[in-house]
């Protein structure tokens, strides 16, 4: 993988978490919203973390490391991080605030059925799942690499 793929994996992963952030904001400012509100929240929160460190872990990784390839597949074209990309991006223009008597309306309804809401959730929880597994194979490859280097 060469150092232009990297750079574009980091940047997807900076705007998955600005989209991100920007989808809790949104969840956090509907009123009056169902408890399916609240537990998107709290998903999108947890993964907050996540891509923060498969960000980090992009940036210190070098491109001859045999993690780093795995990490790249995460973010490939139509990869799970441009699914959840797409996912979070829908669900931020479904929850994006209106203007004027928009605002009202759309402030005391809850837009998303149970169903896209379950299909957003396991989307998420699927993309967690695997940055989690590609998160611990690097972290114990730079381990066994750094206790190498220290013998």
């Amino acid at each position: 993988m060469d150092p232009v793929t990297a750079f574009g994996l980091v940047a997807s992963i900076v705007q998955l978490i600005d989209t991100t952030t920007t989808v809790i904001k949104y969840l956090n400012d509907v009123e009056k919203a169902p408890k399916d509100q609240a537990r998107l929240a709290q998903e999108a929160t947890n993964l907050l973390p996540l891509l923060t460190s498969m960000r980090d872990t992009v940036k210190e990784a070098k491109t001859t490391d045999q993690c780093f390839s795995r990490i790249c597949s995460l973010g490939s074209m139509n990869g799970p991080l441009d699914q959840l990309k797409e996912a979070m991006e829908d669900l931020a223009k479904k929850v994006q605030p209106e203007t004027g008597f928009k605002k009202i309306s759309k402030a005391l309804l809850w837009t998303i059925d149970k169903k896209e809401c379950n299909e957003i959730l396991e989307k998420i929880e699927r993309v967690k799942t695997l940055i989690v597994l590609t998160l611990q194979e690097a972290n114990l490859y730079f381990s066994i690499t750094i206790s190498r280097i220290e013998v």
